[in-house]
């Protein structure tokens, strides 16, 4: 057998809990045919929305281009291939799961590089 791309297409779903604070851009691999972008998100009145984006440019076979999308409040994102394609990459920011908060009590010493947990003192 050798490895070979879908000729049938067919959709990737991303599901973001929580919900994605902003998607960027999306990277897309070998697009020879054309595809649909759909965004679910929620809008300034928290009710959820849907809204079909782009038609992205064809540029052919082992082709790679970055679409900027730059969409806020993520809840899905689909892609709606006809033929063969891959996403490489997805740059994207989720919020915070809690209220961000300064720390409590400055740390008493510095350390020379990351630690996963602060030092006693």
């Amino acid at each position: 057998d050798q490895p070979d791309d879908n000729k049938d297409g067919g959709t990737m779903s991303f599901d973001f809990s929580p919900v994605a604070q902003e998607i960027y851009e999306i990277e897309l691999l070998d697009i020879d045919y054309p595809v649909s972008i759909t965004v679910v998100y929620m809008d300034d009145s928290d009710m959820m929305q849907e809204r079909s984006l782009l038609n992205v440019p064809l540029r052919g076979n082992n082709s790679l281009q970055r679409i900027a999308l730059n969409e806020r409040n993520v809840i899905q994102f689909r892609l709606n291939l006809r033929n063969s394609g891959a996403v490489s990459s997805l740059s994207f920011c989720n919020l915070p799961l809690g209220p961000l908060a300064p720390t409590p009590e400055p740390m008493a010493a510095t350390t020379p590089g990351p630690t996963l947990a602060p030092t006693p003192d």
